[in-house]
């Protein structure tokens, strides 16, 4: 279940996407995923490959989420 989906400027000013998610038979699990941002001439095609891309990341991922979980903090995958 995605939490929160937000852009986050990186020291160097590289913008880059956050996903924040759970997993629904481990709510208490704080997920998080990041890619690098890009300016697209169609942001709707650039949303359509990061939702893509992370969906692959985390459904199709053959060792699937860390079994590992801490209630505090920010488990990151990618």
């Amino acid at each position: 279940m995605v939490e929160d989906v937000r852009i986050e400027y990186c020291s160097d000013g590289q913008a880059v996407i956050i996903v924040l998610y759970r997993d629904l038979r481990r709510p208490e699990c704080l997920f998080g995923w990041s890619r690098e941002a890009r300016e697209a001439e169609e942001p709707e095609i650039w949303t359509t490959i990061v939702w893509a891309n992370f969906h692959e990341h985390v459904i199709g991922s053959p060792y699937g989420l860390p079994a590992e979980c801490r209630q505090e903090g920010i488990i990151w995958t990618g």
